[in-house]
């Protein structure tokens, strides 16, 4: 990101500000002057914070309901867990009733109401439908990623600073929940923003960098190719419209004369579960021993943790697996909170194509491919 030009997300955290539709203004008012309300300014006054007197975001939720978020002031921008930093009102519009109004903490953890999509309170969402359920299930990835990011900033910038970096990342993470339909026709599927065209977004066509070592003929390809695993593997993640590719991304030898390859799918966009590839374990004479489906998210796979000791199969780098597996655990969490932070403030080609690209690299330096 050019850091000359003030980020998408922090322009909009600044300066956004939905105008309420004049109909609407009196049940602002109403929300704002309800019991609900007077209970959270009454709690929050007692610790020298007020509560605002506009909203910062609303949205008309189907139903006749009124969403508003307002901003918790006083106290400066220095930041701690738990710290209330908004209050979240649900407002009946037929009845002109404050339904609750509850407090919204700093913190990496979402309200257990609302990440629950099934519970009986997680309703009404932010959109419809499974917008909705992908909307939220966002949020809470957001939340996890920009607490993270805080916590960094907190050391290399101080505490002010990242405090207020961490709301502007908050309000946006808002506005993305309550107007993002994650449409493939623009740059975050928000309407506020079409793209530099206008046009869909697509990925730049591009291979994985390969990191296959010369001294392994195709034929050692061609045979994991025509094997029964191949056929079977290949079908299971078909099932998810997904395709594996015939060039594999990185491939090498173990110890015993076991070889490793790995064959990216076709998965440009990626999310928890989504499958990237397939690993094959193989002899020298690309006999298959076992193959598994490799999968974006923040838990490395069971199979490159233990499946050596259940399944005897050659471990990663050897007498050094013990290390080199608790480097790509650290390395799967850190970057799937730095996968969302991009997803936030770039979008989710930009992200998918870091993550992807860290990705084979730490299964190379798993696997002792890369220095």
């Amino acid at each position: 990101m050019n850091k000359t030009v003030t980020p998408f997300w922090e322009l909009v955290a600044t300066q956004y500000q939905r105008q309420v539709v004049p109909g609407l203004q009196h049940h602002v008012d109403a929300a704002l002057a309800s019991e609900p309300v007077r209970m959270q300014r009454a709690l929050l006054a007692a610790r020298g914070r007020t509560i605002a007197d506009e909203p910062m975001l609303w949205k008309q939720l189907p139903g006749n309901l009124l969403r508003l978020f307002v901003s918790v002031e006083g106290g400066g921008w220095t930041l701690e867990a738990g710290q209330v930093v908004a209050v979240v009102l649900l407002h009946d519009l037929r009845r002109g009733v404050t339904l609750y109004a509850h407090p919204v903490h700093a913190g990496p953890e979402a309200n257990p109401l609302l990440k629950h999509l099934h519970g009986p309170m997680a309703a009404p969402r932010a959109q419809e439908g499974i917008n909705g359920e992908r909307a939220t299930l966002r949020l809470i990835e957001h939340k996890r990623a920009i607490w993270h990011r805080f916590l960094e900033e907190r050391d290399e910038l101080g505490p002010e600073p990242a405090g207020r970096r961490w709301r502007k990342r908050y309000v946006w993470s808002l506005v993305r929940l309550y107007f993002c339909e994650r449409c493939p026709g623009c740059r975050w599927g928000s309407p506020m923003y079409e793209g530099v065209s206008g046009e869909p977004f697509r990925l730049p066509e591009q291979k994985p960098s390969a990191y296959i070592e010369p001294d392994l003929p195709a034929a050692f390809f061609e045979r994991l190719r025509a094997s029964r695993a191949w056929r079977i593997e290949t079908a299971y993640v078909a099932r998810g419209g997904f395709t594996v590719g015939r060039s594999p991304v990185l491939a090498g030898q173990l110890a015993d004369n076991a070889f490793v390859a790995a064959f990216p799918t076709d998965a440009e966009f990626i999310d928890g579960g989504i499958p990237v590839g397939l690993m094959f374990y193989a002899n020298g004479s690309g006999d298959v021993q076992h193959v598994h489906v490799l999968t974006a998210g923040p838990e490395p796979e069971l199979a490159l943790l233990h499946g050596d000791h259940a399944l005897g199969l050659a471990p990663p780098q050897g007498a050094g697996a013990p290390a080199a597996r608790q480097e790509y655990v650290r390395w799967r969490a850190h970057a799937w909170s730095g996968f969302w932070l991009r997803e936030l403030e770039e979008g989710l080609a930009a992200a998918s194509r870091w993550w992807l690209a860290g990705y084979w690299e730490a299964l190379a330096r798993l696997f002792g491919l890369r220095p």
